[in-house]
C-alpha cells in the first residue's frame, strides 16, 4: 500500500467522496464559461497570450478527476501535475469539511514523482 492509500485510509476518506467532490469543484460555471469566451476574444488579436497577460481569471477546467487516476494515485503510479493537483484539492476540500487541515502534495503522495510533460512535437 502507497503513501496516497495509507493516508486517505487513515483519515476514512472514501474514492466516492473524491470523486464527487472533484466533479463539484472542476465543473465549468458560467462565470467560468464567460472567461473562456472572453479569453477566445483576446487571443485572437493576440495568439500567445496567457491567462495573466490578458489580465483574465483562470477558469477551472471543467474536467474532473477519473476513477482510472484515482486507482493509479493508490497504486503509487507517476501521474501528471494536473491530475496530482485536482486530487489534493479534492482532499483538501473533504479535509476542510471534516475538520482536518490542509495536506501538501508531498504528505499526500509521498515520494512518488509527478509524471512528466509530454513532449510536443515542434
Amino acid at each position: 500500500m502507497g503513501a496516497f492509500s495509507e493516508f486517505i485510509a487513515s483519515k476514512g476518506i472514501k474514492d466516492e467522496e473524491i470523486l464527487a467532490v472533484s466533479r463539484r469543484l472542476e465543473t465549468l460555471r458560467g462565470k467560468d464559461r464567460e472567461l473562456l469566451r472572453l479569453r477566445a476574444r483576446k487571443r485572437k488579436s493576440a495568439p500567445q497570450q496567457s491567462y495573466a497577460e490578458a489580465g483574465i481569471e483562470k477558469p477551472r477546467s471543467g474536467r474532473p478527476l477519473r476513477p482510472v487516476d484515482l486507482e493509479a494515485a493508490r497504486n503509487d503510479v507517476p501521474l501528471p501535475r494536473k491530475v496530482r493537483s485536482k486530487i489534493l484539492r479534492a482532499v483538501n476540500a473533504l479535509l476542510s469539511r471534516k475538520g482536518g487541515g490542509e495536506v501538501t502534495a508531498r504528505e499526500l503522495f509521498g515520494d512518488v514523482p509527478s509524471k512528466p510533460a509530454a513532449k510536443q512535437a515542434s
